[in-house]
């Protein structure tokens, strides 16, 4: 028998064309042989192949040429026993929710033809640390126990060789993070303006706001099933092409959705400001109902199903909207003759979504957008007001631009919640015991956190994983 546990020869594989994206070779002859009893590593970047290798060794991924061996056993010629000689512990803490760990080992050994008699489930809980929590519901375990969770699923066939996926889906520092942060909160607040003005010239308020809620409810979706769960790799980021979605619907809707609820009451109608404190009554209760909501389901079930419960709200506003659009019959239509021709409004929807992406994509690039849009669009206002307005007219506007000025400077402050205040919390590494302190950096000296981008967000994982422990 060989003495190698895995021995891969000439391995590739090509993932075939899909729709307008070409063919992408994956992985280009890979040699590669890991000794029996030997721990090794695969590191490398986005797209490097690691997943690719990984998947093909679990069955999942059909190789395009090559021979792979596992523990002694042809993949091609002996499917099964290859599968059952190797074990895989996901990088995504899938799980399902209503199940207990004992009942998902138990059905996972079931699923590996285990028989009852040689299933290993009680010492399995033990090796992990879970035995006390045996019974408790997949939801009510910790990050860092969902960990040791897969762990403990990857173990009820006995493997002989151990995939330990440890490749963090969103592995952002605190220094990304907050950019793209701010890049998306950018988005939010400048693509209104486009939404409205494609509105006015073109679209009519309703229709802008139908597209918008569309968009919403696709951007949601994707967040919700991107690529790793859907068991194939997407030509670009899913996070990026989500939130870039999420922020042209919202240019759509958020720009429209008032003046559709003005063009319900006439300018005189005294029941006009009272339709618009119930309009945001209603938005601010659902943005405190959701924040709970989402925040619940995503820390107890997982933060894709957290995505999917805010996806549902919008597909429910939507469908409120389109049952109720006889109460908007003849309103927010599009113009009798359209400033924008068809050329220009398709030019505009093609190209929208990878402007969007590569904004978001590229925080640096979208504040130099910002900054020249911005001294432009202030450049403008006075020049305007200064040369082409009357007296009366020209103070209004520069009260206007005053109060704009303090708006900006409130909202700053105010969207820091979710920025600077959040990443003032720290890691929480300092607070750690001293032996604990010393641990991690033993492991970061000897590269154990080489798969992240700096220390200090390997330092964040490791107080995480520390405290749930």
């Amino acid at each position: 028998m060989t003495e190698n546990a895995i021995e891969i020869e000439g391995l590739r594989k090509t993932y075939a064309a899909t729709g307008r994206s070409a063919a992408k070779e994956a992985l280009k002859g890979i040699d590669l042989n890991i000794p029996r009893g030997s721990i090794f590593g695969l590191l490398g970047p986005n797209g490097a192949g690691k997943s690719t290798i990984i998947n093909i060794l679990a069955g999942l991924v059909n190789k395009s040429a090559g021979r792979v061996n596992i523990w002694g056993f042809d993949q091609d010629k002996n499917p099964r026993q290859s599968r059952a000689a190797i074990g895989i512990m996901p990088q995504e803490p899938n799980l399902d929710p209503f199940f207990t760990p004992r009942g998902s080992l138990e059905v996972q050994a079931g699923l590996y033809g285990v028989p009852k008699s040689q299933r290993r489930t009680d010492e399995i809980l033990e090796l992990i640390g879970l035995t006390d929590k045996a019974e408790a519901y997949a939801r009510s375990l910790s990050g860092g126990m969902r960990r040791r969770f897969l762990l403990g699923k990857a173990l009820v066939h006995s493997p002989q060789i151990l995939v330990l996926y440890l490749t963090r889906a969103a592995d952002f520092s605190d220094g990304d993070a907050l950019r793209l942060y701010g890049a998306y909160l950018a988005l939010l607040y400048a693509l209104p303006v486009l939404g409205g003005a494609l509105a006015d010239q073109a679209l009519g308020a309703r229709r802008a706001v139908y597209y918008g809620a569309v968009v919403l409810v696709l951007g949601h979706a994707i967040l919700t099933l991107d690529g790793a769960q859907l068991g194939f790799s997407l030509p670009v980021s899913p996070l990026y092409l989500a939130l870039a979605l999420i922020g042209i619907g919202t240019g759509l809707l958020k720009a429209n959705i008032s003046t559709l609820v003005g063009m319900l009451y006439a300018k005189e109608d005294p029941e006009r400001d009272g339709a618009f404190s119930w309009f945001y009554l209603g938005i601010n209760v659902g943005a405190f109902t959701a924040a709970l909501a989402v925040g619940y389901v995503g820390e107890r079930l997982g933060w894709h199903w957290g995505f999917a419960l805010a996806g549902l709200g919008m597909a429910v506003g939507l469908l409120v909207l389109v049952l109720g659009r006889r109460a908007l019959a003849g309103l927010g239509d599009p113009p009798a003759q359209s400033a924008l021709g068809p050329r220009v409004l398709l030019a505009t929807a093609v190209l929208a979504l990878p402007v969007a992406y590569q904004l978001l994509s590229h925080p640096p690039l979208m504040g130099g957008t910002l900054a020249l849009v911005g001294c432009g669009a202030v450049t403008f206002a006075l020049y305007y007001a200064f040369r082409r307005l009357p007296r009366e007219a020209r103070h209004d506007t520069l009260l206007m631009l005053t109060l704009i000025a303090f708006s900006i400077i409130f909202w700053f402050l105010f969207e820091q919640a979710g920025g600077l205040a959040s990443a003032s919390r720290g890691t929480g590494f300092e607070k750690l015991p001293s032996e604990a302190k010393a641990a991690f950096k033993r492991q970061w000296d000897q590269g154990v956190y080489s798969h992240f981008k700096d220390e200090a967000a390997a330092r964040k994982f490791y107080v995480e994983e520390y405290n749930n422990a």
